[in-house]
Formats: structure tokens, C-alpha cells, sequence
């Protein structure tokens, strides 16, 4: 129906969505459960703009697969807040390569909120010392 490359479909597809379209697109292929869908995403996601970027990431985060070292790095080195993010949620996911968990000392001491919140969580979940010195710290301050 979509021939030989439908993630080129989607991708055209993308900037005419709604936001309510875009979510209901987004859940149909991370519970499209076929062979194809996996490598789908990562052709996808291999050509994808900045924009279309964070849409075929979430799609990774939300089925569990793992778009691979390069893509998590280049999340967490983005200049975007929510891609690094992403970034940061995909390397806590999964088995991931370590070497890119030394990224996260980083981000601990980020004046971003939600981003130094994302790295402790993920730090946390590498038993990262400097994450759960920050967390301790946190939790006898009433200012974040």
C-alpha cells in the first residue's frame, strides 16, 4: 500500500499533521507490530530532518528498541533541550553502549531544569555517583 519506502510516506506526511493526527500516527507505529516495522524506524530516523527527528525517536523510546549509539549521541549532543531529553530517555532504556553514559556527568549541572532532572534519573539508573550525590542533596532542599 505505502510501497518499497512507506517511512518516506510518513515523512511527507509529518509537516501537514495536526498535533492529534501526529499522536494518533505515532501510537499506530509503535503498536505496529510486523517484522518490517523496526527497520522502518531506523531508515526513517537515519534521514530524518531536526524536525522530523524527535518524532521517530519518541517512536523508538515508545516500542523499546534502541536506534543505535550515533542517534543517542547526537540527542544528547543537540542544541535542542527536548531532543537531548529524548536523548537522556532512550540511554536510561536501554542496553545502550556504556560509553555514552559518561554524557550524563554533563548534563547533572544543566540551568535547564527538566534536562538536569532527565540526567539524574538517567544517571541513577547507571548507579552514577555524582547522580545520586545530587539526588541526596536534593532531597534535604526544598529548592531544586
Amino acid at each position: 500500500m505505502l510501497g518499497a519506502h512507506p517511512e518516506r510516506v510518513v515523512d511527507a506526511l509529518l509537516p501537514t499533521l495536526d498535533d492529534g493526527a501526529r499522536i494518533t500516527l505515532q501510537r499506530e507505529l509503535v503498536a505496529w507490530d510486523a517484522p518490517e516495522a523496526l527497520p522502518l524506524l531506523q531508515r526513517a530516523l537515519d534521514r530524518a530532518d531536526l524536525e522530523t527527528r524527535h518524532f521517530w525517536l519518541t517512536c523508538f523510546l515508545a516500542r523499546g528498541g534502541d536506534p543505535g549509539t550515533e542517534a543517542i549521541a547526537a540527542a544528547l549532543d543537540a542544541d535542542d533541550p527536548e531532543l537531548r531529553i529524548l536523548g537522556l530517555r532512550l540511554l536510561a532504556a536501554g542496553p545502550g553502549d556504556t560509553t555514552l553514559r559518561s554524557r550524563v556527568d554533563g548534563l547533572l549541572f544543566s540551568s535547564d531544569l527538566r534536562l538536569r532532572t532527565q540526567a539524574v534519573e538517567a544517571g541513577l539508573r547507571f548507579a552514577n555517583q555524582s547522580a545520586w550525590l545530587i539526588c541526596k542533596q536534593l532531597s534535604r532542599s526544598a529548592d531544586p
